[in-house]
């Protein structure tokens, strides 16, 4: 691992201690957040970034999961995420891309 996403992933293990997953694959990152709706809480979405060799160069890749939200709900938040991992390139990006993720739940 850089030493950025090593710094990074120490952080986002402090602000999402309780609900943080890591796994590695391949010997490389992979971390899953469940992001809820703060009064309704049946209403969620888990983000899930699988970091490349590259980032923060590269961006990470996505993948968002909800029993909660239709099809077409979870394929508009996965390309907000998107765009704004791609415009992120170069910068460490995870408690960005779930900050916008818990904003869209939140709306």
């Amino acid at each position: 691992l850089s030493e950025r996403l090593h710094n990074e992933l120490i952080a986002i293990s402090c602000i999402y201690s309780d609900n943080l997953k890591l796994r590695l694959e391949g010997g490389l990152p992979i971390v899953q957040i469940p992001v809820e709706h703060p009064s309704e809480h049946t209403v969620s979405v888990k983000v899930t970034l699988k970091f490349p060799t590259g980032y923060p160069d590269e961006p990470p890749r996505l993948g968002l999961h909800s029993t909660s939200f239709l099809k077409e709900n979870l394929l508009e938040i996965t390309g907000l995420l998107e765009e704004e991992a791609q415009l992120m390139k170069g910068d460490e990006a995870v408690f960005h891309l779930v900050t916008k993720a818990q904003e869209y739940v939140d709306a």
